[in-house]
């Protein structure tokens, strides 16, 4: 296999899954993008858990960095940046105050 991972591909990998991928994984995840030609977030995102966000009463939701940083967007904001991965979203029933 020919292909590396640049330092910013790296990065990303290890926030699309959540932690430090092995060697393993990264030479399958590689195999597949070179075999399928599909990029590697929707590569990764096969093999990933969906993260779940629970909507805020305004309908954003609050996607954690890995520094630690929250950043609030709606779940159209999120499908704009990362256009293959996957979410669940949860929503509150709003009850009645009577």
């Amino acid at each position: 296999m020919t292909k590396y991972l640049t330092p910013m591909e790296k990065k990303r990998l290890i926030e699309l899954l959540g932690h430090e991928p092995s060697k393993g994984e990264k030479m399958m995840f590689l195999k597949e993008v070179q075999e399928t030609g599909e990029p590697l977030e929707k590569v990764i995102d096969k093999y990933t858990m969906p993260p779940v966000y629970s909507l805020n009463e305004d309908g954003t939701l609050n996607y954690k960095h890995l520094d630690g940083t929250i950043e609030k967007m709606t779940p159209d904001e999120f499908n704009r940046r990362w256009p293959f991965r996957r979410f669940v979203t949860i929503r509150r029933r709003k009850h009645d105050k009577t």
